[in-house]
């Protein structure tokens, strides 16, 4: 397998915002292999009772995780501003995020300048790392994941809606694609479960991909 690292000192400057080329929503089955243009790989989502957060986390080695650009034909062409907004329904989220293992990529920030979704609040992502070139992929890959904590509100007693925008420029064109997903079923909340306990839902439900 060919490969290069490209590093951020390498980057081109002056790559110009172009308009959405593709935007995709699909419900995220976890770990699937199709790839779109644009960021691809499955960032995990898991509710933690004990904590009452939602974790982020994109750790992984290829192919069944990671995340990288398609399609990418040369080392020259560095894809730029990769990033992802996650949304959350407004009012569930208690506080900022925090970074559990530090990453090229930047703690999630409510973000005023993402595309409104009603009822939903943005948090964006943004990644200053460095890139591997895989030829025969026709992949950038990051060097780096993504894996954060986010303080959520009823994690473990009310289903949570999340949608994950991801965006990134290549040969100056946006990249756009969206997948959604739910954690906790209605099958995981019975009468008088109002707590976060951990016993309040199957583990099972509250793990998704996005």
């Amino acid at each position: 397998m060919a490969e290069r690292v490209i590093t951020r000192r390498m980057l081109t400057k002056g790559v110009a915002w172009a308009a959405p080329v593709t935007i995709i929503g699909t419900a995220a089955p976890a770990l699937a292999a199709s790839q779109v243009n644009g960021l691809n790989g499955w960032v995990e989502l898991r509710g933690d009772c004990g904590k009452k957060s939602l974790i982020i986390d994109g750790r992984g080695t290829y192919p069944d995780r990671g995340l990288s650009v398609y399609p990418i034909t040369s080392s020259t062409v560095t894809p730029q501003n990769a990033r992802i907004t996650f949304y959350l329904p407004d009012g569930r989220v208690d506080g900022g995020s925090t970074a559990v293992e530090d990453s090229g990529w930047s703690v999630p920030v409510q973000d005023g300048s993402a595309p409104h979704k009603p009822g939903c609040t943005g948090y964006t992502t943004a990644y200053d790392g460095d890139w591997t070139y895989i030829s025969d992929e026709n992949q950038m890959r990051v060097t780096s994941f993504p894996y954060f904590s986010v303080p959520t509100n009823s994690i473990c007693s009310q289903p949570l809606h999340v949608i994950a925008r991801r965006s990134v420029e290549v040969g100056g064109n946006t990249l756009v694609h969206e997948r959604s997903v739910t954690l906790g079923g209605a099958t995981a909340y019975s009468a008088g479960m109002g707590d976060d306990s951990a016993d309040a839902v199957d583990a099972q439900e509250l793990v998704g991909a996005v």
